[in-house]
């Protein structure tokens, strides 16, 4: 309820009524623009002020109940993106936003590798029931794992990681992760949700590895522009040209000359299912960061992707 500050000279009016009131009343004093000091009396509308708690007396001392029993994660996951304002209500990127996913994959399809995980960090385009959606490009490793799995009705092994949200008095911070397969999906369903300088920077990369192939199958390997370490890992070599062609690039997407042909044979959309998600919660007001897991049974078929989840687990922090 709203304070009244009323002058201290009313005081004998409403003596009586403060000593017959059940509201307690503290007396706070402030300095006048003369420098006299006069005392202010808050009333307030039949409520009891309650003695101010510590931040340790503020802080929780329970853990928050688990969501509902067949509670769906990414659900709950798209909610939270959503009061952060990361995706529109629909699960698709907010213009601007910066939401992004780490993801690691096998090096290759060889269990018996010893290369470490392939990582790196993706924009997320839309969040889903159906899963996550993001894009790599064309002929970088997990593109190329998928493009070779297109005859098997197994996805590709997945692991995620996503942070939000910041660890300051008063906030709390969010850490998603997760397992599963994903799957290639045609671009057409992200396309429109996704950043122009995704897009540009995709396109132009995939035009100046197409030259640096044709100068060597010129056998014009002298220059420096020609050298790779890998078909995701290309040197720049030439600084000017390299942004001369993003620009082109650039500018053909805006105008609208860019071809939709040139733009599937440069970027690959991707949905990862998962079939287990965990969610870490806390912040410094946090006795202890809460934990929940999801499972849900995998098969080769694609009916486990709508399989319902199991009850979440609570765990331990750590």
């Amino acid at each position: 309820h709203p304070s009244i500050f009323l002058p201290v000279m009313t005081m004998p009016l409403i003596s009586k009524a403060l000593r017959t009131s059940s509201s307690r009343v503290m007396m706070t004093s402030s300095v006048s623009r003369r420098g006299a000091s006069s005392l202010l009396i808050p009333v307030f509308d039949n409520a009891k002020m309650l003695p101010t708690a510590s931040c340790n007396q503020r802080r929780r001392y329970s853990v928050t109940h688990p969501p509902n029993t067949g509670s769906d994660p990414l659900h709950l996951f798209r909610r939270e993106c959503i009061s952060r304002k990361l995706c529109n209500e629909d699960g698709t990127r907010r213009k601007g936003a910066h939401w992004v996913l780490s993801i690691a994959a096998n090096a290759s399809a060889d269990n018996a590798s010893t290369e470490p995980p392939n990582l790196r960090t993706v924009g997320i385009q839309r969040l889903s029931s159906d899963g996550i959606d993001f894009c790599v490009k064309k002929g970088s490793r997990i593109a190329s794992q998928l493009q070779q799995m297109e005859s098997s009705p197994n996805g590709l092994p997945l692991s995620i990681l996503h942070l939000q949200g910041r660890i300051v008095a008063g906030e709390s911070a969010e850490q998603w992760r997760g397992d599963g397969l994903c799957y290639a999906i045609p671009l057409k369903e992200i396309l429109p949700h996704m950043p122009s300088v995704t897009i540009t920077s995709m396109v132009a990369s995939q035009r100046i590895q197409a030259e640096r192939d044709d100068a060597r199958d010129d056998g014009d390997n002298d220059d420096d522009d020609a050298t790779t370490e890998s078909a995701e890992r290309t040197t720049v070599g030439n600084k000017s040209h390299t942004t001369e062609v993003i620009q082109r690039t650039r500018m053909e997407l805006e105008s609208g000359d860019l071809s939709f042909a040139e733009q599937v044979a440069s970027i690959q959309a991707v949905r990862f299912v998962p079939y287990r998600l965990e969610c870490m919660k806390g912040g410094p007001d946090s006795i202890m960061w809460e934990r929940w897991e999801w499972k849900r049974p995998v098969g080769n078929d694609d009916d486990w992707k709508s399989a319902e989840w199991e009850s979440p687990n609570v765990l331990l922090p750590h």
